[in-house]
C-alpha cells in the first residue's frame, strides 16, 4: 500500500514538473527585432524626423506613423498642448529572409489643449517590416487596415 502511494505521489510531481516545463516553453514567442520603443516614439514624437530617427525608421514611414503629420496638427492650427491617450502592443514577429514583419495594434484618441477630441482610433491593426543589416534593423514599411 505505501509504495503504490509513493508510486502515486512521484508519478503527480513528475507530470506537474512536464506540464509546467511545456507550458513555460510553448508560450515564448519568437523575437528577431526590438522596435516597440522606435515606432512608439515615431508616433508620439512632436519633434518631427530627427536623425536620431534616421538610424531606425525610413521617412516616408515616419510621416505615415507620426500622429503630429498624420493629423496634419500644425496646418490645422489646432491649440498645443496636445493630450494622447496612446497604447501599443506588439502581437508576433515572423521572419523571411532578411526582413521581419512586426505585427502590432494601437489606439490613440488626440485631444487639445481645451480638451476637445481632434481624432483617434482604436486597435488599428499595423505591420512595420524591419529589415536586417549587419549592425542591427531599419524599418523600411508599414502596412496598416483601415
Amino acid at each position: 500500500m505505501k509504495k503504490i502511494r509513493i508510486w502515486r505521489i512521484g508519478l503527480t510531481v513528475v507530470l506537474l514538473m512536464t506540464r509546467t516545463a511545456c507550458s513555460t516553453g510553448a508560450s515564448k514567442d519568437v523575437k528577431y527585432v526590438d522596435i516597440y520603443y522606435i515606432v512608439k516614439d515615431a508616433f508620439l514624437t512632436d519633434q518631427g524626423y530627427t536623425d536620431e530617427m534616421a538610424k531606425y525608421m525610413a521617412q516616408d514611414v515616419f510621416n505615415r506613423t507620426n500622429i503630429y503629420k498624420a493629423y496634419r496638427i500644425e496646418q490645422r492650427g489646432i491649440k498645443k498642448p496636445l493630450n494622447i491617450d496612446f497604447s501599443l502592443k506588439e502581437i508576433s514577429q515572423k521572419k523571411q529572409g532578411d526582413k521581419v514583419s512586426v505585427y502590432m495594434t494601437y489606439s490613440a484618441f488626440i485631444y487639445d489643449a481645451d480638451h476637445k477630441l481632434i481624432g483617434g482610433a482604436k486597435d488599428v491593426q499595423i505591420i512595420f517590416i524591419a529589415q536586417i543589416k549587419d549592425n542591427g534593423w531599419y524599418i523600411v514599411q508599414k502596412e496598416e487596415t483601415a
